[in-house]
């Protein structure tokens, strides 16, 4: 039986609005970004969920919680499903500031090939790291929510670390970076047997009139 994944990623936060690199810095939504999980759980009214889980950030916590209490189901925290870490060096740094550093991690994190080998400093993640802890959280809900239906709410770099890994055959070997997901969009999974199967990217149809 397959186990319908959605994974959502959170709503605008004040992290990105000013430029911040937050990883696993933990900021709060704006105005828009609480609109945007109104307009979220807006979305699932009608769907089906049998369980909603989050990573512990506020964030993602906050954002899941519009969708947690229309369906009125316990908000579930795994933060497995965290942020990319950008470590002590770099989390809260202004993205333009961590560009000029001399030979700068997020230099080479930006880079189309160097995003999958750059290991950030002072307790930070690289790409793989996020993987053998994102792939085994989803293994996890189809061993626990076989058959059904479960909702994720998540953040973007993870999400593309994990879709490139997906898109690339399950391996993060000369897989190249992509564009990073925007704020409260929705992903589909599919996961039977152990395989992971990515059937939506990026929708955002639900946020028709919200602007940043």
């Amino acid at each position: 039986m397959k186990t319908t994944v959605y994974l959502v990623r959170h709503g605008n936060s004040t992290g990105n609005v000013r430029g911040q690199i937050v990883g696993i810095t933990d900021v709060s939504l704006t105005k828009v970004g609480l609109k945007q999980g109104r307009e979220i759980a807006k979305y699932f009214k009608n769907k089906h969920i049998d369980a909603i889980y989050s990573s512990a950030l506020s964030r993602a916590e906050t954002t899941a919680m519009y969708t947690a209490k229309l369906k009125k189901l316990p908000l579930k925290i795994d933060n497995r499903f965290a942020e990319f870490n950008f470590g002590e060096e770099y989390e809260g740094v202004f993205w333009w500031d961590a560009l000029k550093r001399e030979n700068s991690a997020y230099v080479k994190y930006r880079e189309e090939e160097g995003f999958v080998t750059v290991k950030f400093p002072k307790g930070g993640e690289c790409a793989s790291e996020v993987i053998d802890r994102f792939v085994p959280a989803l293994l996890d809900l189809e061993k626990n929510h076989k058959g059904q239906t479960v909702m994720v709410v998540t953040h973007s770099i993870a999400l593309m670390t994990l879709f490139m890994y997906l898109k690339n055959g399950c391996t993060l070997e000369g897989a190249k970076r992509t564009d990073r997901l925007p704020n409260a969009c929705i992903n589909t999974l599919e996961i039977e047997d152990g395989k992971i199967t990515l059937i939506e990217e990026g929708y955002t149809g639900h946020l028709s009139g919200i602007t940043v």
